[in-house]
């Protein structure tokens, strides 16, 4: 169980606050002594935290927002979220942060990050792509690797797309409101000067890091009964 204290509020106001979304999340890292490299590329720049190409899990979120909206929903929460979990730090786990996924929407799919990080992926972790993860009560996605705990729903494409093209599998994760599985009304403020931090919700943020440690942690000891 992850305690929550109020940083991750503070991060998302900070990334939301700013247009330097990336110096923001390297001066995270750098404030937490959270080793990364920068995988730079044509028109951006994705943030890799651990070793993908070993990994049995690699949890990604895409950080950059549409120019008429701060992106809290679309995508900060899932970021935070992500950067949660590479301060708590766990070996078989890797991060991304994917630049340039809202580049989907021109069909410039050679400009996502996601693309270019899926050309250079040697190893096959299970890919979860969180994108949409910061209001509601139910995760669900869709996917090549879908945890049990998970709703298999309908969600629009995200950086799982870019992935498939270079043949991983990935699984797309988000969460909405249990009341809103069929008319998904806060979808309707993504890409609009409606999705603020305010609409944020620390229990969902909360949620979403005590899934992945439930999620690596059931995996880590299903390989150790294996074992014995």
């Amino acid at each position: 169980m992850i305690l929550y204290n109020g940083h991750m509020r503070t991060l998302l106001e900070e990334l939301c606050s700013t247009r330097n979304r990336l110096g923001c999340i390297i001066g995270y890292l750098c404030t937490n002594r959270i080793k990364f490299t920068l995988q730079p590329y044509h028109c951006g720049c994705n943030v890799i935290i651990g070793d993908p190409d070993n990994a049995d899990f690699c949890f990604c979120a895409h950080y950059d927002v549409v120019t008429n909206s701060v992106g809290a929903n679309d995508n900060t929460a899932s970021v935070v979220v992500c950067l949660e979990h590479a301060i708590e730090g766990h070996q078989n786990s890797a991060v991304v942060l994917f630049d340039q996924e809202e580049q989907l929407c021109n069909g410039r799919i050679e400009d996502m990050g996601s693309y270019v990080f899926g050309m250079d992926l040697k190893g096959s972790p299970h890919i979860l792509v969180l994108d949409v993860c910061g209001i509601g009560d139910t995760i669900i996605g869709h996917g090549d690797y879908l945890p049990s705990d998970v709703l298999n729903h309908y969600t629009p494409p995200s950086d799982d797309y870019a992935l498939s093209l270079n043949n991983h599998k990935a699984s797309l994760i988000s969460v909405l409101p249990e009341d809103q599985l069929d008319s998904h009304m806060i979808w309707r403020e993504l890409h609009t000067v409606y999705d603020t931090p305010d609409k944020i919700q620390d229990s969902t943020m909360l949620m979403m890091v005590d899934w992945i440690y439930t999620l690596i942690l059931s995996s880590k000891e299903i390989h150790e009964d294996q074992k014995t």
